[in-house]
């Protein structure tokens, strides 16, 4: 099959599957993700947007922290957990979304971001550097790799 033939092809597999994806004459699709909490969008979100969406062919947008109940206060935001911090419900942040979508023409699939429940954060990661604790048990083995290889001293 000539390359033509398979970007048709996986053009014609993907528009079937339901997806709404553009596949370049390689077959090549490039997914963008961009995820906030969007109390409410702003302007900066929408620069956020409008870049992910020129690096992409497909883009998902995440909301965080949909449910207030779970939300929990961070010493480097102490006003991130209040109520006031996080007027909007979930659903009405979903609307904002799609809205700005609409306006920008961009197609954004926007998607529940609910995250886990951590036993670290990276505050603690952070801590220890900077401490000269124990951090690399803290970390992927990956992610140790590359700190270790950085010139320069962990914040």
């Amino acid at each position: 099959m000539s390359t033509s033939g398979r970007a048709g092809f996986a053009r014609s597999a993907v528009c079937a599957a339901g997806r709404f994806a553009r596949i370049d004459a390689r077959g090549v699709n490039r997914p963008g993700m961009i995820h906030g909490r969007f109390q409410p969008f702003h302007n900066g979100h929408l620069e956020y947007l409008r870049g992910a969406a020129a690096l992409s062919d497909e883009l998902f947008v995440g909301i965080t922290n949909p449910d207030p109940r779970r939300i929990k206060e961070e010493p480097s935001d102490p006003l991130r957990h209040l109520p006031e911090s996080n007027p909007f419900t979930y659903v009405e942040r979903l609307l904002m979304i799609e809205a700005v979508a609409e306006d920008e023409r961009i197609r954004a699939h926007v998607v529940l971001d609910e995250g886990v429940d951590k036993e670290i954060s990276g505050a603690d990661v952070r801590a220890a550097l900077r401490s000269g604790e124990e951090w690399q048990a803290l970390v992927p083995l990956g992610v140790a790799r590359v700190i270790r290889s950085l010139d320069r001293v962990p914040v």
